[in-house]
Order: structure tokens, then sequence, then C-alpha cells
């Protein structure tokens, strides 16, 4: 992609919009190496041309509106990354039609942002739609699985705990036990646990704890599922629980979170209440 731009440079060529589809190819790689700074510049180069461009629908414009989603939100600018899931959810509909992947997946990338941001209602709706569509296109049973985890997810935070641990217990019989789907695995049984443990069972809740955990140790250099991550799950279990002594352990365990407070703000948040609240209840 560097090399295209350079090439694009040195031609002298007035081709707006391959220089665009270069520059969010950019930004995008750029997103996935968590360079956000460099992703925003492309963004930003790219946002600039289209600005300059008669209005058009149609893939550079879907993938304008996708990419700026992803890098806002990681930039923690939600309401930009808002509009901009709205404008490409527009897109998507207009465009590619309800029986699109595009548009089943940014239903999908909309549940995500407003259940992440606290309108996990609202969300509820988007993850629906978009297992409708994916359901119509006959997508794989374990990317279902996979996505009725995000939605239980969404109920954990309404406190919707039964579907919750429905929705969980019925994903994990259905997604495969590989590395694709890790992570899943790990956010389903961390969910079914929190959700028994909110409903005062955390006896049952334990197993998937360690579960989540034992999986994690695979996985230890991801950022939001390593174990340093799984075990401030934990200890908001223990928490709930009122097991005090135990959650101040996994607390010690989970503080590694903080050295990815640029990408993941939320946990290093997480993890401090709940050390004051130990530290009261103690």
């Amino acid at each position: 992609q560097e090399r295209a731009l350079e090439r694009l440079n040195a031609s002298r060529r007035d081709d707006p919009t391959l220089r665009m589809k270069i520059e969010l190819g950019l930004a995008r790689s750029l997103y996935y190496q968590n360079d956000l700074d460099a992703a925003a510049r492309h963004l930003s180069v790219a946002e600039a041309i289209d600005r300059d461009r008669p209005a058009h629908d149609g893939l550079p414009a879907y993938q304008l509106r996708r990419i700026a989603m992803m890098v806002r939100y990681s930039q923690h600018r939600y309401p930009e990354a808002l509009a901009n899931a709205e404008q490409a959810l527009r897109l998507a509909y207009r465009v590619y039609g309800e029986n699109s992947r595009l548009t089943a997946d940014m239903e999908l990338y909309m549940a995500l942002l407003l259940d992440d941001i606290g309108r996990s209602r609202a969300a509820i709706d988007h993850y629906q739609r978009s297992q409708a569509i994916a359901a119509t296109l006959k997508l794989d049973d374990a990317v279902l699985a996979r996505d009725d985890v995000r939605m239980a997810m969404a109920y954990a935070n309404l406190a919707d705990y039964p579907r919750a641990v429905t929705l969980t217990s019925a994903a994990l019989t259905r997604m495969p036990a590989t590395a694709a789907y890790a992570e899943w695995r790990i956010k389903a049984h961390y969910t079914r646990a929190l959700s028994l443990s909110a409903g005062g069972d955390y006896a049952r809740g334990s197993a998937d704890f360690e579960r989540a955990l034992e999986i994690a140790r695979g996985h230890s250099g991801d950022v939001f599922v390593g174990p340093a991550f799984v075990r401030l799950r934990q200890a908001q279990g223990l928490v709930l629980a009122r097991r005090f002594d135990e959650a101040a352990a996994a607390l010690r365990d989970a503080e590694a979170v903080t050295k990815h407070s640029d990408l993941d703000p939320k946990s290093t948040l997480a993890l401090r209440t709940l050390q004051a609240q130990v530290a009261a209840a103690r």
C-alpha cells in the first residue's frame, strides 16, 4: 500500500478515487496494527478527498464510513464513531440491500458500539437484525453462536441474567474449540459466570471462570481476553459473592490490564473501582 501511494505520487496522476482507496487501505492496516495516530492521518486524507467528490453511493463510501467508525471508536471519539456507523448502515441497506453480508456486519458493528457506550437496550435490536440476516444467508452456525455471545453480554449489561446464561450455554455447545473461536469461548464462559454470580450462584460460576482462565493462558498476548482480563472479570464475580479476600488476590493478578489503558481504558476503570469496593468492604 505504501509503494502504491509512492507510485501514485510519482506519476502525478489526478485520480482521487484511487488515492482514496489507497489511503483507506493504509488506515485499515495501521488500525489493525494499533497504530491509531497513523491510521487517523490516512483516514483524514481519505475524508478530505471524499468531501471534494460529488455525492455518491458505493463500496468506497461504505468503506470510508466503516473504517472511520473503527478508528474514531478506538480513539474514544464515540459521537463521531456513532455518526459514521449510522451512515455506513444506511449505505449498506441502500446499496446492498437487506440480505447482504455487508449489511449484517454493519448491524453487528452498530450493536457492538451501542452496547459499549451504555445503550445496551438499543443494541439488542441491531443484534437481532444482524442475526436474522445471517440466518437468511445461511452463515455457519458457529458464526451465529459467536454473535449470540455478543448479544448475551448486552443482556448481562441489562441485568437480564437468565437470558445471558441461556444464550451463552447454547453458544458454547455450537462453537468449535479452535483458535479462531477461543476469544468467544472465553467471553462466553466469563459472561455466564458473571451472570450466575449476579444471581447469587458464584459456586456454579467459578467453574466457568476457571475454564475461561485456562483458555486465556493460551492467548496471553491478547489485550482483551488474556489472563489478566479474565482475572478482572473473576474479581467482579467474587465481589458480587462478597468473597473479598479472594477478590483482592484476583485484582493483584489483574493489575496488568493497566499496561493497555490506551487501548482499553474501561478495564483500568473497572480495576480501580473494584479495588475501592474491596478496600471499603475489608
